[in-house]
């Protein structure tokens, strides 16, 4: 399931992102084993935006990023679709 989250917040799908969180929450793993692997698809996206990639080309089914993590709640919300 590492793969998959990395890769599904690595192009910026956030239900399927969420939905793979919660299913490894629920089965016991550990958090900070799934944060882990958050910090490495991050890597990847600033990799990304680094080289001029818009995070629109990232995931094309998207009109532009959308804040994800924390919501309305955030101190500083990441940008996310």
């Amino acid at each position: 399931m590492e793969a998959d989250l990395v890769a599904l917040i690595s192009e910026l799908k956030k239900k399927e992102a969420i939905e793979v969180t919660e299913q490894r929450l629920n089965a016991g793993e550990d958090p900070l084993k799934i944060l882990d692997d958050a910090r490495k698809a991050m890597q990847i996206v600033g990799a990304h935006f680094s080289n001029g990639v818009p995070l629109k080309a990232l995931n094309s089914s998207t009109r532009g990023p959308k804040q994800l993590i924390g919501g309305e709640h955030a101190e500083s919300p990441m940008l996310f679709n």
